[in-house]
Order: structure tokens, then sequence, then C-alpha cells
């Protein structure tokens, strides 16, 4: 498992760091996106986004749940905070995540379980803690890579 702590000390290099990170997932990751209200989240998502290609970023799912977009791979990002147990299932997260595409999942917690047991190739996790009115420390725990050549 590969770890990195970075301290973003604006909203343009949380969305810069988002950028650098969508350039390196791959199709099937699965992106865990936790921190609190206001943490930035949705920045680091837009990032990834962007880094994706999306033509027109449409902001967090918050009240729609999930928002795909056309981008190679696939973008699907999902917003849990307003989930009830009910609505999980018709998500429709798994197939998603079995799309070969990347899944963005803010709030993973509100189903963690469900969350965990998607088939991803793997899961990215990206753990934002507010420091300041615009700082942000923001830990990125990445897997090894499962296709990488062993030694």
């Amino acid at each position: 498992m590969a770890t990195l702590r970075v301290e973003s000390r604006s909203r343009d290099e949380t969305l810069q760091l988002g950028r650098d990170v969508g350039r390196r997932l791959r199709p099937g990751d699965v992106v865990r996106l936790r921190g609190r209200l206001g943490a930035g989240k949705s920045v680091l998502a837009r990032g990834i986004g962007e880094a994706l290609g999306t033509p027109v970023w449409r902001g967090s799912p918050t009240y729609n749940l999930v928002h795909e977009y056309p981008t190679r791979p696939a973008l699907y990002h999902a917003d849990l905070y307003r989930l009830r147990e009910s609505d999980l299932a018709d998500l429709g997260l798994e197939e998603l995540a079995e799309d070969n595409g990347i899944l963005l999942v803010e709030w993973p917690e509100r189903a963690e379980s469900d969350v965990a047991s998607l088939p991803a190739r793997r899961f990215v996790d990206l753990s934002l803690t507010v420091t300041g009115e615009e700082s942000r420390i923001i830990d990125i725990a990445v897997p090894d890579d499962p296709d990488a050549p062993r030694a």
C-alpha cells in the first residue's frame, strides 16, 4: 500500500491535486472520498473529472446521487450523503463498478460494507482534513498495482 500526505493551501491546489490523481487512475478503480462537509471532496472530484476529460462538471450529485460523464474511461460520481439504506440497491453501484469505468464515491462511510464489497480493480482512498479556511491535508492511499510485474 502506497500512502502519501499532501498539504493543499487553496482550492486551486486541491483542484490540481485532483487532476494529478485523475491522470493516474485506471479503468476499474473505485475512489473513496472522505472528509467532513466543506472539506473539498467535490473540488478534488472535479479535478479528477477534468483530468479524464469531462466536458462540463455538474458538481456534487447530492440530490441525483450519481452523475455519469462520457469520458474514456467512463466516470461515475456518486454522493452517498443523503443516502437511505433502501436507496443503495437502486443506485446500481455494483454495475457501475463492473463497467470498467472509474467510480468516485463521496461519503462511502454511509454504506461502508457495501462500498467495500464492490468489484473494484483497486480502491483508492482520498481523505481530506480541514486545517484552515483554505488549507487541507489530503491523505492518499493506493494499494499496490495488481498489474505491476512481480520481482
